[in-house]
Protein backbone atom coordinates (compact mmCIF):
# COMPACT_ATOMS: atom_id res chain seq x y z
CA UNK A 1 0.00 0.00 0.00
CA UNK A 2 1.29 3.47 -1.29
CA UNK A 3 2.43 5.95 2.41
CA UNK A 4 -0.14 8.33 0.89
CA UNK A 5 -3.00 5.68 0.45
CA UNK A 6 -2.73 4.87 4.42
CA UNK A 7 -1.97 8.17 5.59
CA UNK A 8 -5.75 8.56 4.07
CA UNK A 9 -7.41 5.72 5.00
CA UNK A 10 -5.38 6.61 8.62
CA UNK A 11 -7.09 10.28 8.77
CA UNK A 12 -10.63 8.67 7.70
CA UNK A 13 -10.69 6.63 11.09
CA UNK A 14 -8.98 9.33 12.67
CA UNK A 15 -11.62 11.79 12.09
CA UNK A 16 -14.24 9.41 13.28
CA UNK A 17 -13.11 10.75 17.00
CA UNK A 18 -14.67 14.45 15.36
CA UNK A 19 -18.29 12.87 15.82
CA UNK A 20 -18.13 13.58 19.41
CA UNK A 21 -16.30 16.04 20.02
CA UNK A 22 -18.86 18.41 17.51
CA UNK A 23 -22.12 15.74 18.32
CA UNK A 24 -25.24 18.19 18.65
CA UNK A 25 -26.15 16.17 21.91
CA UNK A 26 -23.27 16.99 24.37
CA UNK A 27 -25.60 19.08 26.69
CA UNK A 28 -27.77 15.95 26.92
CA UNK A 29 -27.98 13.35 30.19
CA UNK A 30 -28.11 10.68 27.90
CA UNK A 31 -24.83 12.08 26.23
CA UNK A 32 -23.05 12.08 29.29
CA UNK A 33 -24.31 8.64 30.33
CA UNK A 34 -23.14 6.89 26.98
CA UNK A 35 -21.05 8.84 24.82
CA UNK A 36 -18.36 10.86 26.69
CA UNK A 37 -15.65 7.64 28.87
CA UNK A 38 -14.88 4.91 26.50
CA UNK A 39 -16.01 1.99 28.31
CA UNK A 40 -19.40 4.37 28.52
CA UNK A 41 -19.27 4.18 24.82
CA UNK A 42 -19.20 0.67 24.48
CA UNK A 43 -22.05 0.03 26.98
CA UNK A 44 -23.90 2.27 24.83
CA UNK A 45 -23.35 -0.44 22.04
CA UNK A 46 -24.49 -2.80 24.04
CA UNK A 47 -28.18 -1.07 24.39
CA UNK A 48 -27.95 -0.34 20.82
CA UNK A 49 -27.18 -3.95 19.41
CA UNK A 50 -30.16 -5.34 21.91
CA UNK A 51 -32.32 -2.43 20.58
CA UNK A 52 -31.58 -2.70 16.78
CA UNK A 53 -32.50 -6.97 17.27
CA UNK A 54 -35.54 -5.77 19.46
CA UNK A 55 -34.22 -7.20 22.62
CA UNK A 56 -33.96 -5.33 26.26
CA UNK A 57 -30.02 -5.43 28.02
CA UNK A 58 -30.19 -8.23 30.77
CA UNK A 59 -27.02 -8.35 32.68
CA UNK A 60 -24.76 -11.20 30.97
CA UNK A 61 -24.78 -9.49 27.90
CA UNK A 62 -22.55 -7.25 29.29
CA UNK A 63 -20.30 -10.94 29.81
CA UNK A 64 -18.95 -12.12 26.86
CA UNK A 65 -16.19 -11.01 24.59
CA UNK A 66 -17.69 -7.69 22.74
CA UNK A 67 -18.67 -6.62 25.69
CA UNK A 68 -16.68 -4.12 27.83
CA UNK A 69 -13.37 -5.43 28.08
CA UNK A 70 -12.21 -7.62 30.58
CA UNK A 71 -13.81 -8.16 33.73
CA UNK A 72 -11.09 -6.83 35.83
CA UNK A 73 -11.14 -3.47 33.79
CA UNK A 74 -15.11 -3.26 34.65
CA UNK A 75 -16.59 -5.70 37.00
CA UNK A 76 -20.10 -6.73 37.04
CA UNK A 77 -20.46 -4.44 40.26
CA UNK A 78 -19.76 -1.45 38.71
CA UNK A 79 -22.25 -2.50 35.78
CA UNK A 80 -25.06 -2.92 37.75
CA UNK A 81 -24.29 0.14 39.71
CA UNK A 82 -23.97 1.99 36.08
CA UNK A 83 -27.41 0.29 35.37
CA UNK A 84 -29.03 1.91 38.27
CA UNK A 85 -27.51 5.14 37.35
CA UNK A 86 -29.24 5.07 34.35
CA UNK A 87 -31.99 3.94 35.65
CA UNK A 88 -32.66 6.99 38.56
CA UNK A 89 -31.49 9.48 35.47
CA UNK A 90 -34.44 7.69 33.47
CA UNK A 91 -32.05 7.47 30.61
CA UNK A 92 -32.94 3.59 30.32
CA UNK A 93 -35.40 1.74 32.14
CA UNK A 94 -36.10 -1.59 33.84
CA UNK A 95 -38.59 -4.46 33.93
CA UNK A 96 -38.53 -8.02 35.33
CA UNK A 97 -38.10 -10.73 32.47
CA UNK A 98 -41.48 -12.45 31.66
CA UNK A 99 -39.56 -15.82 31.55
CA UNK A 100 -37.98 -15.61 34.61
CA UNK A 101 -38.93 -13.22 37.69
CA UNK A 102 -35.34 -13.43 38.74
CA UNK A 103 -33.88 -11.37 35.51
CA UNK A 104 -34.13 -7.60 35.04
CA UNK A 105 -33.98 -6.38 31.23
CA UNK A 106 -32.96 -2.74 30.46
CA UNK A 107 -34.22 -0.66 27.67
CA UNK A 108 -33.54 2.86 26.60
CA UNK A 109 -36.10 5.03 27.36
CA UNK A 110 -38.48 5.94 24.97
CA UNK A 111 -38.23 10.09 25.40
CA UNK A 112 -34.45 9.90 24.35
CA UNK A 113 -35.14 7.87 21.19
CA UNK A 114 -35.59 10.50 18.84
CA UNK A 115 -32.45 12.23 19.94
CA UNK A 116 -30.45 8.86 20.06
CA UNK A 117 -31.80 8.16 16.64
CA UNK A 118 -30.75 12.05 15.27
CA UNK A 119 -27.37 11.48 16.72
CA UNK A 120 -26.85 8.29 14.84
CA UNK A 121 -27.76 9.82 12.14
CA UNK A 122 -25.11 12.56 12.87
CA UNK A 123 -22.79 10.01 12.88
CA UNK A 124 -23.63 8.37 9.99
CA UNK A 125 -23.43 11.10 7.89
CA UNK A 126 -20.03 12.29 9.36
CA UNK A 127 -18.47 9.00 8.89
CA UNK A 128 -19.54 9.08 4.94
CA UNK A 129 -18.17 12.34 4.35
CA UNK A 130 -15.20 10.83 5.92
CA UNK A 131 -14.72 8.24 3.87
CA UNK A 132 -15.75 10.49 0.58
CA UNK A 133 -12.91 13.07 2.03
CA UNK A 134 -10.23 10.46 2.28
CA UNK A 135 -11.10 8.92 -0.92
CA UNK A 136 -10.12 12.16 -2.62
CA UNK A 137 -6.47 11.81 -1.31
CA UNK A 138 -6.15 7.85 -2.71
CA UNK A 139 -4.60 7.73 -5.88
CA UNK A 140 -3.79 3.73 -6.19
CA UNK A 141 -5.18 1.43 -7.96
CA UNK A 142 -4.48 -1.35 -5.38
CA UNK A 143 -6.92 0.81 -2.64
CA UNK A 144 -9.47 1.83 -5.39
CA UNK A 145 -10.46 -1.83 -6.39
CA UNK A 146 -10.67 -2.52 -2.29
CA UNK A 147 -13.42 -0.14 -2.39
CA UNK A 148 -14.91 -1.61 -5.49
CA UNK A 149 -14.71 -4.94 -3.65
CA UNK A 150 -16.56 -3.42 -0.73
CA UNK A 151 -19.63 -2.40 -3.05
CA UNK A 152 -19.76 -5.22 -5.27
CA UNK A 153 -19.95 -7.51 -2.25
CA UNK A 154 -23.21 -6.27 -1.07
CA UNK A 155 -24.56 -4.52 -4.51
CA UNK A 156 -22.23 -6.80 -7.26
CA UNK A 157 -19.68 -5.94 -9.95
CA UNK A 158 -21.72 -3.46 -11.82
CA UNK A 159 -23.48 -1.46 -9.73
CA UNK A 160 -19.97 -1.24 -7.55
CA UNK A 161 -18.22 -0.02 -10.81
CA UNK A 162 -20.63 3.01 -11.15
CA UNK A 163 -20.24 3.81 -7.34
CA UNK A 164 -16.41 3.94 -8.11
CA UNK A 165 -17.09 5.95 -11.36
CA UNK A 166 -19.16 8.34 -9.57
CA UNK A 167 -16.54 8.76 -6.58
CA UNK A 168 -13.35 8.93 -8.60
CA UNK A 169 -15.69 11.65 -10.57
CA UNK A 170 -17.43 13.65 -8.36
CA UNK A 171 -15.89 17.44 -7.65
CA UNK A 172 -13.48 16.87 -4.89
CA UNK A 173 -13.37 19.84 -2.09
CA UNK A 174 -10.21 20.67 -3.48
CA UNK A 175 -8.53 20.28 -6.76
CA UNK A 176 -6.97 16.81 -6.49
CA UNK A 177 -5.53 17.39 -10.05
CA UNK A 178 -2.84 19.86 -9.45
CA UNK A 179 -0.02 19.67 -7.05
CA UNK A 180 2.30 21.78 -5.42
CA UNK A 181 5.88 22.23 -6.91
CA UNK A 182 8.26 22.93 -3.76
CA UNK A 183 11.00 24.45 -6.08
CA UNK A 184 8.94 26.88 -7.63
CA UNK A 185 6.04 27.21 -5.57
CA UNK A 186 3.45 27.42 -8.52
CA UNK A 187 0.44 25.22 -9.40
CA UNK A 188 1.48 22.64 -12.06
CA UNK A 189 -1.28 20.40 -14.13
CA UNK A 190 -1.54 16.64 -14.06
CA UNK A 191 -2.76 15.65 -17.73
Amino acid sequence: MRAKDLRSLMEAEVMHYEIYINAPHQDKDWFQYFCVETNDYLFFNIFLYQHSQGNGVRLNDFDYGKGLGEKKKLGMESIRKKLQEGVEKKIIHRHLCEQDARTKVYFLNDNILDEVGSFLVHCQKARMHNVLDSFEEVFSLGITKSFHGLFADRYGAEIATQIIRTLTSAAPKHNIFKESSKETGKLLQVK
